[in-house]
Formats: C-alpha cells, structure tokens, sequence
C-alpha cells in the first residue's frame, strides 16, 4: 500500500515526559516537542491545542472512548478530559493507524510502544482490533512477576531501577556504568517477553516497535532475545519484528491521519 499524503493537518503526539505537535505538509512536516511530566493536565493540555489552526487530531497514552480520555495513568490529570479537537486516540492506536500504510491488505499485526510505559494495538485481517469497549491492545497491564509490563518494560521502570534521572541515565551508560546497563537490559528483556506473549496469541505477520524507551543502549537487542527465546518457534521463524518506518513521527502520523479522516 502506498503512503497516505496529509496536507495541512496536525498530529498531537501526547507522552509522559513531551507533548509533540507535527504540522503535516505532503512531504514536508514541521515539528515542537513541549515538556510535560506526571503533573500535566487537561488546563495545560487546552492551553497547548489552542493556538493550532487546522484539523487536528490527539493521541494519548491512555484508554479513549467517545473522544473522552476515560483514564491515563501516565498523565492522571487528564482522566475525564474532552480535548476540542477533530480526533481523539490512544497513542498505540494512533501507531497503529499510521502502521496500516505499508501492511499487506487484509494482514495480522501488532505496533508496541515502548515509552514512559508499554502500549499497543492490534490489527486482525486489516483491521484495527477494538475489542468489546474499544480498550483492547492495553499490553502494559499484562501480568509481569509480581506487577505489569509496564512497572517492568516502560521508560519508568528504566529510571526507578537505575536510580536516576533520564540525563544523568544517559551520562551513565556512555561511561558503560553497570548498574544503568542492567536496568535497561531488564527492561528491554521484560518487553521480549510481552512480545512473545502477544505474538504467542495472535501469530502476527509483524510486530512494529516504537517509542523513546527504544533509543537506551542495549534495550532493543534484550527485546529481540527475549522474543526469540520465548515465542513458539514457527511464529518466530514468519513474524517480523521491526522498528516503525515513520521514527519520531510514527503517533502524531496516526492521530493526524484520524483527523483527517473524520475522527
């Protein structure tokens, strides 16, 4: 399938740690990235959409029902929120949607995002797997030792375990400091093992990866090993695993291809 060409529309990429808004123009976008944080909320949220011009379309990282956030443990303050906006999606959702321009038509796959916490969305026979209440693909919440992927996988669990801040993470592992090595490492293993499970369960065609977690040293290639040494060997042999061809762009694509769409 060929590319969707957006012209004029907006893609709001909405993280734990950076708001990200991407101005779509055919082949050219134009991008700003606004810090946010655990104490981020819909006051700042509506503040931020404000001055955009245009259609524009949202993606959180949170269950979405009706254009309302029904709940986002990332960013709390923004439960129960209704962003004016032409769009509202989960931000795995929103990957998901920007994953179907190169799918095979009618394929079976599965786009992980692997940021402040794990998300994704399911794709079955072409089609966006909503599940009964629109909230199937919450993979952060699959059962993880004594907690979840995401307390295990995300880029928080990264931090807690590490002792440290994301820049200071950053300094460490450039001086190949061990402590920093391992918490990436146990994290980037606990996400193999929540791929395999999901590709266990639905034996994709391909499992597309993003998000910031990805860009830790040694993270991805844990993930890989995991996934290899977990999942059932003819899955693994067919399944691809690969990161998304649209980068740092990959959620606000997606939102703004809702918006584009209608919703």
């Amino acid at each position: 399938m060929a590319a969707r060409i957006l012209r004029g529309v907006i893609g709001v990429d909405l993280g734990g740690t950076k708001l990200r808004i991407v101005r779509f123009d055919g082949a050219r976008c134009r991008a700003r990235e606004i810090p946010t944080g655990p104490a981020f909320g819909a006051a700042d949220l509506a503040r931020e959409l404000g001055g955009l011009t245009g259609r524009v379309g949202l993606a959180v990282p949170g269950l979405v029902a009706k254009g309302r956030v029904v709940a986002c443990d990332v960013l709390p303050g923004l439960a129960g929120a209704k962003p004016e906006v032409h769009a509202v999606v989960n931000d795995a959702r929103a990957a998901a949607i920007a994953d179907l321009d190169d799918l095979p038509r009618g394929g079976t796959a599965a786009v992980v995002m692997a940021g402040t916490a794990i998300g994704a969305a399911l794709i079955a026979n072409g089609e966006i797997l909503d599940g009964a209440h629109g909230f199937a693909g919450e993979l952060g919440y699959l059962p993880y030792g004594a907690g979840t992927l995401d307390e295990a996988a995300g880029g928080s669990a990264i931090l807690r375990a590490a002792g440290c801040d994301a820049p200071t993470l950053a300094r460490r592992l450039a001086k190949g400091d061990a402590r920093a090595r391992a918490a990436v490492v146990a994290a980037g293993t606990a996400l193999g093992a929540g791929l395999a499970a999901l590709a266990n369960l639905i034996d994709p065609g391909r499992i597309t990866l993003g998000g910031g977690a990805l860009a830790w040293p040694g993270y991805s290639a844990a993930a890989k090993a995991e996934f290899a040494r977990r999942t059932l060997a003819p899955i693994a042999k067919r399944c691809v695993l690969r990161r998304t061809p649209w980068g740092r762009n990959v959620v606000a694509r997606g939102a703004a291809l809702a918006a584009a769409a209608g919703g």
